[in-house]
């Protein structure tokens, strides 16, 4: 509250009065000194929450884990591993839709042999003469 309440009011305290006064100011030197420590505690209180507890260590214990190089180099390790993971993965999705593409290909090949018999133009259907249909191509009825 009080860091959304310092912009409007320095905001009215500058423009009423322009000059900068330290006894005009001094409400500003107050709202900045609380905000600054409210920060502090809520940055203490999220770490505190956030990182200490779920690894149940002390501030001390977890910079030397965080920044220890045999720690680094063992998440650099896991993190590669898991990177490699993902792209077997890929790679996996990757045959699955190739499969998929191919198998597509030959069901199409497997409906044209059925639809368009071989003689003649094979991308034109062919109608049995036993079939009658009503439609009659290239005359317009009125």
């Amino acid at each position: 509250m009080l860091a959304i309440g310092v912009i409007p009011v320095s905001m009215y305290l500058v423009i009423t009065k322009g000059e900068g006064r330290l006894g005009v100011t001094w409400p500003l030197a107050i709202m900045g000194i609380f905000v600054v420590l409210f920060q502090i505690l809520a940055v203490q209180y999220f770490v505190r929450k956030y990182v200490l507890e779920p690894n149940k260590m002390t501030f001390g214990e977890w910079l030397r884990w965080k920044f220890s190089p045999t720690e680094i180099r063992k998440r650099r390790e896991e993190r590669i591993a898991r990177s490699r993971k993902m792209d077997e993965w890929y790679d996996g999705m990757d045959r699955i839709h190739e499969r998929k593409a191919q198998l597509k290909e030959e069901q199409s090949y497997n409906l044209r042999d059925e639809w368009f018999q071989e003689k003649g133009d094979p991308d034109l259907p062919t109608v049995d003469s036993s079939e009658e249909s009503g439609i009659v191509i290239g005359e317009v009825e009125e």
